[in-house]
This record gives structure tokens, sequence and C-alpha cells, in this order.
């Protein structure tokens, strides 16, 4: 997401542009934190509870051998879990999915 710099009222111009309104800066920082807030949303409704821990285990640095163990289900089950992380959120190292956890501000804990 990008946005633009807004000055304190913004104009706001219908398709023949003719000015129809104006826009404070609260309404951008509103639509910015609702925007923030969906795709933090949407990144957790995504992933099961079992994905969720892998992840918490990914954060505090355990490989798929020690989250197995932690977790009391096999390995091979662990890397079909992270597996399925990688492509529900388009990454494809364990470091992207850190990455964009906390790029989000999800924190689990």
């Amino acid at each position: 997401m990008q946005y633009v710099a807004v000055t304190y009222k913004q104009p706001v111009y219908s398709s023949s542009n003719k000015i129809i309104g104006v826009l404070g800066l609260s309404y951008y920082l509103n639509k910015i934190k609702n925007d923030y807030q969906k795709e933090k949303n949407i990144i957790i409704n995504l992933l099961t509870d079992k994905e969720i821990n892998c992840i918490k285990q990914m954060m505090l640095g355990k490989t798929a051998k020690e989250t197995a163990v932690v977790l009391g289900i096999s390995y091979k089950t662990v890397e079909f879990h992270i597996a399925n992380i990688k492509m529900k959120l388009n990454c494809y190292r364990k470091s992207e999915i850190i990455e964009k956890f906390i790029n989000q501000g999800i924190t689990i804990i």
C-alpha cells in the first residue's frame, strides 16, 4: 500500500475535475488505519491454529525438528504446516514469514 502525503484539507474531485468536497486529514488517517487493520486481520484469519503455533516457534528461533518436539507432532507435519503458511502468505522463505508478521505489527504470544 502506498499513500500520498496530504495537507490539512484535501479537495476531492469528481471525474470531470470539479471540486465536490473537502476531506480533512483525519479521514485519510482513519483510512490508513482501517486498511492496516484489515490486512492484519486477513493474515491472521488465513492461518489455522496449528500454523500459528508453528510461526510462534519460528519466531523463537526454533528449527522444524525442535518445533515438532515442542508441539508433539512429527517433523513432516511441521514442514507441511510451514509449506501451507508459505503458500497462504505468498512467501518463499521462513524469514519472509517472520518479516511479514513484524512489518504488520502482529505479535504472537
